[in-house]
């Protein structure tokens, strides 16, 4: 007999450094699965699999990490999934990302602490 699993509230997001290792409390905004969007660079292909847009308050521990934020902390989190069908091995710590928002500006903010 198979019992039931009791639903841990973190498992409706994505598992990464801020789910794992507790740094505090994520509500939901938006989220969008299964996109799909695929761009071919040479030999390897990066798929947009889906997003998450999170508000986030960071627990005692690490709220020295978060004091510029005036208007509250939003989140956004993206899986994608990467194929190197090429012969040499990618280096993944040099990946960026960068967001363009709607009105030509650009925000980007690569901080390994949350990677």
């Amino acid at each position: 007999m198979r019992m039931a699993q009791k639903r841990l509230p973190n498992e409706v997001f994505y598992h990464y450094k801020v789910i794992v290792d507790g740094m505090g409390e994520k509500t939901m905004l938006k989220e969008k699965k299964d996109i799909h969007l695929s761009e071919q660079f040479d030999e390897v292909t990066v798929t947009l699999d889906g997003y998450q847009f999170t508000v986030f308050t960071p627990n005692s521990r690490i709220e020295d990490h978060f004091t510029s934020f005036d208007n509250g902390i939003v989140l956004l989190t993206v899986i994608f999934l990467i194929d190197n069908a090429g012969k040499e091995e990618m280096g993944l710590a040099s990946i960026n990302s960068r967001i363009h928002i709607g009105d030509g500006s650009a925000c980007e903010l690569s901080d390994g602490f949350l990677l």
